[in-house]
């Protein structure tokens, strides 16, 4: 992992593991008051959903919303590529209650397909509906599945893509002190007045 000392990249953020129920080994977050997110069990990353490829419903069966990832260039550059886990927050959308959902987020440059730039992009865990654009997207990032590779086949990577929704299910389900954190987070934000900063103070601040 790269970064600059002194940077919050500069430190591992995943880095405790933990075996789910189908036997996949994930990492979670440092929860040390010394970690780069002040010992919460998650990293905060908040965007509009922007347009991305189109291809997560067409080719993949597995709808994503992607976020910008230029305010997050200096943090990402200490993150390895791959697949993570956690909790999201879906704002501004009539159809959807802002209700925190279960996710898989995809964080890099998708080697079968071949992208040049890094992406991020969340799939809602038992969420139907398809069209976020325009809405506002909360990530909590709680853990690491695995690293990004590339796939002989689109089947094969549709075989790993669900296995990556089995294995982020069954951690999410072990670790409720991620999930209570997240809770308390998130209803302290929805209490902040408008005009307030909803960073707190051990999140990581993008980079500007």
């Amino acid at each position: 992992m790269g970064g600059v000392d002194g940077d919050p990249a500069a430190v591992p953020l995943f880095d405790t593991p933990l075996e789910t129920p189908d036997g996949t080994r994930v990492l979670v977050a440092q929860r040390s008051s010394s970690a780069p997110t002040g010992g919460e069990p998650f990293l905060r990353l908040t965007g509009p959903v922007v347009r991305g490829f189109g291809r997560g419903s067409k080719e993949l069966g597995c709808p994503t919303a992607n976020i910008p990832v230029e305010p997050y260039e200096l943090l990402l550059s200490g993150m390895p590529t791959g697949v993570y886990y956690g909790y999201c927050v879906v704002q501004g959308a009539a159809h959807v209650e802002p209700d925190l959902r279960k996710m898989v987020m995809s964080c890099g440059y998708n080697p079968y397909y071949g992208n040049t730039k890094r992406t991020i992009e969340a799939h809602v865990l038992d969420l139907v509906c398809k069209d976020f654009y325009g809405c506002e997207l909360t990530l909590y990032v709680v853990g690491y599945i695995r690293a990004e590779r590339d796939f002989v086949s689109l089947e094969a990577l549709k075989t790993a893509i669900l296995a990556d929704c089995v294995s982020a299910r069954g951690a999410l389900e072990l670790d409720q002190q991620a999930l209570e954190a997240v809770q308390v987070h998130w209803s302290a934000t929805l209490s902040q007045p408008s005009n307030q900063s909803a960073w707190g103070p051990s999140e990581i601040r993008p980079s500007v």
